[in-house]
């Protein structure tokens, strides 16, 4: 972890920071940030430069941020961790709009795949930011070894973070060639009391496309039977 800062007559001040290597963990315990929800081992590196002007406004912020191969782990037995191979995400600061574009966010993970954009916006009352992402082209892990992973024509996230802790899903979205699958919810808000919320909406899906996109943690005893029986 590294950070230089500078300033010239103008009064902008300049700030770089760069990390290499950094557990992920290691990184949110500098912020004083706990996820008892959601580990992991991941290492990230990557660049951070921002421009504060004069007034104290932000007027420039470029970062990039990579992540190696890593395992996720949800604090619930009925979950199994996920290793992610890399993760990718490059973004930069919008002064006219106020906002964060996010250029490329990029995961990759066994055979699924998936790259997206969108921007991240500062919100007001019970809603700190909103970020929305969206992107096509995308694949994930069949249900079972041996079969191709299940392609996805578009998707889109809307999600929101809450005041106390957490994230609102104000919509997923996922659609591929025969299915439509979209859900609300919440995870880890207060009104979750550290557990999770969904609200899942199937206009039209195969059995499979919808028991794929079916969380394990969610009733795991009756998705693994409707896996292994239909």
């Amino acid at each position: 972890l590294a950070m230089r800062s500078s300033s010239d007559r103008s009064y902008e001040r300049r700030v770089s920071m760069t990390v290499d290597g950094v557990p992920v963990s290691d990184l949110l315990s500098l912020n004083g940030i706990r996820t008892p929800l959601v580990t992991t081992d991941m290492p990230l590196s990557g660049k951070l430069d921002l421009t504060v002007a004069a007034d104290d406004s932000l007027s420039a912020f470029d970062a990039t941020l990579r992540g190696g191969r890593g395992v996720v782990v949800m604090d619930d037995p009925d979950q199994p961790p996920v290793t992610v191979d890399s993760i990718a995400v490059s973004s930069t600061w919008d002064a006219a709009s106020g906002e964060m574009i996010i250029t490329s966010a990029d995961l990759r993970a066994g055979p699924s795949r998936f790259s997206m954009s969108g921007r991240l916006t500062p919100e007001e009352g019970d809603r700190l930011w909103r970020m929305k992402l969206a992107g096509s082209g995308a694949e994930i892990e069949s249900l079972t070894d041996g079969q191709s992973p299940m392609p996805i024509n578009d998707i889109a996230l809307d999600l929101t973070g809450a005041v106390g802790g957490g994230v609102n899903f104000e919509e997923v979205r996922v659609s591929g060639a025969d299915y439509d699958i979209s859900l609300t919810g919440s995870l880890g808000t207060v009104a979750d009391q550290g557990g999770v919320s969904l609200d899942i909406s199937i206009p039209k899906a195969p059995a499979r496309a919808v028991l794929r996109f079916w969380p394990a943690f969610v009733a795991s005893d009756v998705r693994r039977y409707l896996v292994d029986n239909l």
